[in-house]
């Protein structure tokens, strides 16, 4: 998931292979679809729709409905001070409407992702608990088994693994029964994250499992669910996509804890790799792929690569677009 600029990655994590149990794959929304980046114009055109909408007086639903949409364009071009001000104000209007309990608990669950990036934690916790309780009362098992996954993701952050595992668990058993339907994601040429596959929040399950339980010592389970996890998006998604670039890097972090330190160094360089070719050097989910492989080295005493590696991410992060999309998991198409 991801949604981290690398500034913030050692006050989120601690450890930047606990980034790789959110993979972008994973988005924070009710129907977990993707949207196309978004030129300013555009939020220009929604503050005029809000601003209609507010001399019509329309229902809170409608304000807040466009509000949200408002905040996920936002974010979608790396304006996050405008995003978190307009879920702000999408946040209390979606409040009043016992119909719009799907966008409410989805614009919780993005708010989430914002507080996420920014290191807030305890708000992220606050209001993705607040959006699995809303998903627990409307009872639809596919929702609410993504609600468990993001907050799987949290429950990872403050290093809490066997709680984090547990949710992680249970999305992962709901979605065995009951899977993601094949039309969450729409990958654009712009905005190319994302495949039209089912079995997103599986991966992102697995994913979580991989960390949160090698982060407890059961290192057997912790590959267990690596190969499980690079399984699922060998089968479920093109050849070099990014799902499959971070079941390979959460599969070389296993590799790497069990022992297999060779292996292990191939399949974390295939990683970065498949995410610099996907989305070029400066972005943040390369970058955090990069830290993953430099705690390697780093952990292996291999000065002379490490060195050299540093450099690289110097290099990376000159060349970091200024707009990057850090969360591009938020869409406006979630909100009905």
């Amino acid at each position: 998931m991801i949604w981290l600029i690398v500034a913030a990655l050692p006050l989120l994590f601690f450890d930047s292979a606990i980034a790789y149990a959110r993979p972008a794959m994973q988005a924070s929304l009710s129907t977990e679809r993707t949207a196309k980046p978004v030129p300013a114009t555009t939020q220009q055109m929604y503050r005029k729709l809000i601003q209609q909408a507010e001399q019509r007086n329309d229902p809170p639903a409608r304000q807040g409905y466009l509000w949200a949409v408002l905040a996920a364009s936002y974010h979608d071009i790396g304006d996050i001070a405008g995003s978190q001000h307009a879920y702000e104000r999408a946040l209390p209007l979606l409040a009043q409407s016992p119909q719009s309990r799907d966008n409410y608990a989805t614009a919780l669950d993005n708010l989430g992702s914002i507080y996420l990036e920014l290191g807030n934690i305890a708000d992220a916790e606050k209001v993705r608990t607040q959006a699995f309780h809303l998903r627990e009362e409307m009872g639809n098992p596919i929702d609410l088994a993504r609600g468990h996954e993001h907050l799987a993701e949290v429950l990872l952050a403050r290093h809490r693994f066997k709680e984090a595992e547990q949710h992680a668990r249970a999305a992962y058993d709901t979605l065995s029964v009951n899977p993601e339907p094949d039309d969450m994601d729409a990958p654009t040429a712009e905005h190319p994250q994302y495949t039209a596959r089912h079995g997103n929040t599986m991966l992102a399950a697995l994913i979580t499992l991989v960390f949160a339980k090698c982060n407890q010592s059961e290192l057997q389970e912790c590959l267990q669910a690596a190969k499980q996890a690079d399984e699922v998006a060998r089968k479920e998604f093109p050849s070099g996509s990014l799902e499959q670039a971070h079941a390979a890097m959460a599969l070389g972090f296993a590799q790497w804890k069990t022992g297999d330190v060779s292996t292990a160094d191939q399949t974390l360089r295939s990683g970065m790799a498949m995410m610099k070719s996907r989305l070029g050097e400066g972005h943040p989910l390369v970058l955090d792929s990069m830290y993953e492989y430099r705690e390697f080295l780093q952990a292996q005493h291999r000065k002379a690569d490490l060195s050299s590696l540093d450099h690289q991410i110097r290099d990376a992060k000159e060349h970091r677009p200024a707009a990057a999309c850090a969360n591009c998991t938020i869409s406006v198409f979630a909100l009905r």
